[in-house]
């Protein structure tokens, strides 16, 4: 593992359980039956999913953090999960088949770095059930700046074009806000 991969996976196991249910509950993203956690990473945020949702599948590009992820799935406090074990398996989120239609999407710090964030928006868009919740966000030049410090290549996305784009794949913005000093844009958004 890299250098860089360690101090990420410390950074992202450095928010407590606690702090990430109640963003979970803040996001509408508890009580769910069908979870995707579309860029599982380590699956930190996949564990806390599961603990307040149904069924929880992560889905992640990098085969060594879903190596990571599931072997930390299967170290964390089972009993205090809603459901069965959640799983996170490797695969890129424009290749996802139609298959169950998701009424929960998180994703998080994922769509600037995949291949074309339009079609990944359509794909997520897609597998959105009517009246689905999704989170959703956008690193802006600052944040991006400094994460590309870790050789991570991300597009910048603009607002008003991310937003333009929520709207064409059949999504309405509920709830917008910015995070991390202004560097970050999250949205919550439902399927129409």
């Amino acid at each position: 593992m890299k250098d860089w991969e360690m101090v990420f996976l410390g950074q992202v196991y450095s928010t407590t359980m606690e702090q990430t249910l109640a963003a979970l509950k803040h996001f509408g993203l508890v009580d769910k039956k069908n979870v995707l956690d579309a860029g599982a990473g380590y699956g930190s945020i996949t564990i806390a999913l599961a603990r307040v949702n149904d069924n929880v599948v992560g889905i992640e590009r990098d085969p060594e953090r879903v190596e990571i992820a599931n072997f930390l799935i299967k170290k964390s406090d089972q009993t205090k999960w809603k459901s069965h074990a959640p799983t996170v398996i490797t695969m890129e989120i424009e290749k996802m088949g139609y298959g169950l239609r998701k009424d929960g999407i998180m994703c998080h710090g994922v769509v600037m770095y995949t291949k074309d964030w339009k079609e990944t928006l359509r794909t997520l868009s897609r597998l959105l059930a009517k009246k689905g919740t999704m989170y959703i966000d956008i690193y802006l030049p600052k944040y991006i700046d400094w994460n590309e410090r870790s050789g991570a290549k991300a597009t910048l996305i603009k607002a008003p074009e991310f937003e333009k784009e929520i709207e064409k794949n059949k999504l309405k913005i509920v709830r917008t806000s910015m995070t991390r000093g202004d560097r970050v844009k999250e949205y919550i958004v439902e399927k129409i």
